[in-house]
């Protein structure tokens, strides 16, 4: 630096050497502490020692190491499920069932489908939204086979699933079709017109009124009932409502011959409530019920539970899972009262409601668990390496020995 005093110029060298040197100093001093606290040891390149045995490990510690981190990807990817149990408190509303159930020995032209509740609803002979298909003893549909040979009395005209047959001026709506002999007269007799008339038609001709051999009925569909106590049942004979002052009696109408031919016998493909959801189990999917010699009355009780899931979308699904438990009941004609034979299923609203929440986990959840199995495997197998690595070392120099030796 230099300054001037009164017209003069004195120089000061003014360089801070001590300034320099205490801040080297303290640079020094701060490494040398964190040197001090360092916890991962260096060895020199020339101490280390390989071996085939530490090559053995650290192959298994790769594959190890894969698989572990496969699947902590795997369980991190899946979303977690959190139930949580309330009180079920909501009022009016409707279930939704979806059956399908075949049943090997009835013929669909015997069967009917009914329904019932606690607050006196019948729903007698349901046809609205459900479908039953003939088939054959091998479940073949008999509406779509071809005949075998020309001219055989066995012999049903195909229709492909495409078609759609007229119902001759008689259709509720532009587009209906009548693709059956029981649509048209159905039909027909909406529409006021004489059921006797729809017996020429083509549907009528090409189906017989005669069952077939062990012919059987497939029935699929849904139906909407009221959210309390209830059952829908297949059983022998026509149902019939009786009104009787302020209620009304659910009968049916059979005679001995029609139970001398009555088979129960069936599969359940699947009776389920509500819309699907991720995990659901349906207990009575795929159940088969074989009717022995004597006439027999098996009923399902059903336990209905309502359930909300919430997707990790946020998709909100309302629907009903049960639990299920059977019974069968040989019914006794020669006694005074017997309980009518079928196939009934009795449900019962829970309630309680379960609520499924789907949530996912963070990165850091990942990395984490990632990061413990990596120092698991690395510590857990370099304890294994070095209590085996004198029977290592023995092998070694036994195998060495003998090489020598010869």
């Amino acid at each position: 630096y230099q300054r001037r005093v009164r017209g003069s110029s004195i120089s000061f060298d003014m360089i801070p050497t001590a300034s320099k040197g205490s801040a080297s100093l303290g640079t020094s001093n701060v490494l040398s502490f964190l040197k001090s606290l360092d916890i991962l040891n260096k060895t020199e390149e020339t101490a280390f020692q390989r071996s085939a045995s530490g090559g053995v490990v650290t192959v298994i510690a790769v594959i190890l190491l894969c698989g572990l981190t496969y699947n902590e990807i795997s369980i991190w990817a899946k979303p977690s499920v959190d139930s949580n149990l309330s009180v079920d408190i909501s009022r009016g509303e409707r279930m939704r069932i979806q059956l399908d159930i075949t049943f090997h020995a009835l013929p669909c032209a015997s069967l009917s489908l009914d329904v019932l509740d606690s607050t006196g609803e019948q729903q007698n002979g349901v046809t609205h939204q459900i479908f039953k298909i003939r088939i054959t003893s091998e479940g073949k549909p008999i509406m779509h086979q071809r005949a075998e040979k020309l001219g055989s009395k066995e012999a049903v005209p195909y229709k492909p699933p495409s078609y759609c047959g007229s119902c001759f001026g008689s259709e509720d709506h532009q587009g209906q079709c009548c693709n059956t002999c029981e649509e048209l007269k159905a039909a027909f007799l909406k529409a006021g017109r004489p059921v006797q008339l729809a017996e020429a038609a083509e549907q009528c001709r090409g189906e017989t009124n005669q069952p077939f051999p062990e012919e059987g009925c497939n029935v699929k569909g849904f139906l909407e009932v009221n959210k309390v106590k209830g059952e829908f049942h297949v059983a022998a004979g026509s149902s019939v409502s009786q009104q009787h002052m302020d209620h009304a009696h659910h009968l049916h109408r059979f005679s001995l011959n029609d139970l001398e031919h009555f088979n129960v016998s069936h599969t359940i493909h699947s009776v389920s409530f509500g819309s699907d959801f991720p995990g659901r189990i349906n207990p009575l999917d795929g159940i088969t019920y074989v009717q022995k010699s004597t006439l027999s009355a098996v009923n399902y009780f059903l336990k209905v539970v309502s359930t909300d899931y919430k997707t990790a979308g946020g998709t909100l699904i309302s629907s009903c899972q049960y639990s299920v438990t059977e019974s069968e009941k040989p019914v006794e004609l020669s006694s005074f009262q017997f309980q009518l034979p079928g196939a009934f299923f009795k449900y019962e609203p829970s309630p309680l409601r379960i609520a499924y929440t789907e949530t996912r986990r963070g990165l850091s959840h990942l990395l984490v668990r990632l990061c413990a199995v990596v120092g698991c495997v690395y510590v857990v197998l370099g304890i294994i390496h070095m209590g085996l690595l004198p029977l290592f070392q023995l092998v070694s120099s036994s195998s060495s020995s003998s090489s020598s030796s010869s």
